[in-house]
């Protein structure tokens, strides 16, 4: 049985993928933006988000922030506040 962690390796093709996801959020003119990710269980979601996250950190002048919204699962104030407009 595999671990179910994801990777910062591109096990899965999904070079073009992270591309997409860095271009839009270097670029100006797009931002700001909402980016959705979208697929079945273990289908690399975890792993593209990785991927994308350590080719931003890499740039510099960018800080990237992670949200694990399975630890606040059943908890309905944080799920309140991440989905409240501001």
């Amino acid at each position: 049985m595999w671990s179910d962690n994801e990777s910062s390796m591109d096990l899965l093709g999904f070079r073009h993928l992270v591309t997409a996801i860095t271009s839009v959020v270097t670029n100006e003119g797009l931002l700001p933006a909402t980016l959705g990710i979208f697929g079945d269980w273990g289908s690399g979601k975890s792993s593209l988000l990785q991927m994308a996250r350590t080719e931003l950190e890499q740039d510099g002048g960018l800080l990237v922030l992670a949200f694990n919204g399975w630890l606040f699962e059943g908890y309905e104030d944080a799920k309140t506040s991440l989905l409240s407009p501001a």
